[in-house]
């Protein structure tokens, strides 16, 4: 009897693809040693997120503060923004939770279903199967490389744009309007500081709303970096990667090349449309 090669092949593929994702490409993905450097990136773009924040929300009140009304619609809007900043560090969070478990949930999990269902497409020439498997491998794969795509991206674009110095120019503008009220409470009580914040700090700092607006600006522009580099980022990583698995397996048929394990009788599914004489 002879044996059909390619009807082996259909077979010991897909066990092998499942085994090397399990042991090899799980085990990488899913080290500390490869997820670290990650986990560190996410973490200074939270603590980065963080200070924006404290300073926006300080910078906030001492405009407030000040006796002419005038700064005070201008107060507000940076504490719009410092709100704003709330769904930047939700994001941060979940990028790090995507991290943490892509590795073992892609080649440990996600991967070994693809090659079950090449498998199942191959022994019953279901084209089902197939094309279900290419659309959960195009998942599992975006799943695994969009944050570090979108963390190459934010390198590339602090290189080129300097957004690091944006963030850090809004949180000295915060920093410096504080400077001034803490130099002249640091050596007072708590009560007196209390008394000072509540009456006299409008008075101290004296800014004109040029400044104010000045700083606002500032914020504007670093809030806006931040959302970028956090939330939009990852949205285009995502359309990147799906786009690139679209034009290279060509996502609406089975690509040419796959039918390795389908050529031996063709898809059952075929066989009405080619009795009917219906040509795609």
């Amino acid at each position: 009897m002879k044996i059909d090669g390619k009807w082996v092949a259909g077979i010991v593929l897909p066990v092998v693809a499942a085994l090397i994702s399990i042991v090899v490409l799980g085990g990488f993905f899913d080290s500390d040693s490869y997820k670290s450097g990650y986990m560190d990136a996410l973490s200074r773009k939270q603590k980065m997120a963080g200070d924006l924040t404290i300073a926006a929300a300080g910078a906030s009140v001492v405009i407030a503060a000040v006796p002419d009304d005038s700064t005070t619609p201008i107060a507000q809007e940076i504490a719009n923004i410092a709100s704003k900043l709330v769904l930047v560090t939700v994001v941060i969070m979940f990028e790090k939770l995507l991290v943490s478990i892509a590795g073992f949930t892609v080649f440990r999990v996600l991967v070994p279903i693809v090659c079950a269902l090449f498998l199942l497409g191959h022994l019953f020439r279901k084209r089902t199967f197939a094309q279900i498997a290419f659309r959960l491998l195009i998942f599992a794969l975006c799943l695994v490389f969009v944050v570090p795509l979108s963390l190459f991206i934010d390198e590339v674009m602090d290189k080129r744009l300097g957004t690091t110095q944006m963030i850090t120019q809004a949180m000295e503008a915060g920093e410096e309007v504080e400077t001034e009220e803490a130099t002249e409470c640091e050596n007072k009580s708590l009560l007196s500081q209390a008394s000072s914040f509540l009456g006299g700090i409008g008075d101290s700092i004296r800014m004109i709303p040029e400044q104010a607006q000045h700083m606002l600006t500032s914020f504007m522009n670093g809030v806006a970096v931040m959302i970028l580099t956090v939330c939009v980022t990852p949205v285009v990583s995502v359309l990147l990667l799906y786009l690139t698995a679209k034009m290279l397996f060509n996502l609406t048929v089975i690509p040419s090349y796959l039918p390795v394990l389908y050529e031996r009788k063709g898809f059952p599914d075929d066989e009405p449309k080619q009795k009917s004489g219906i040509r795609k």
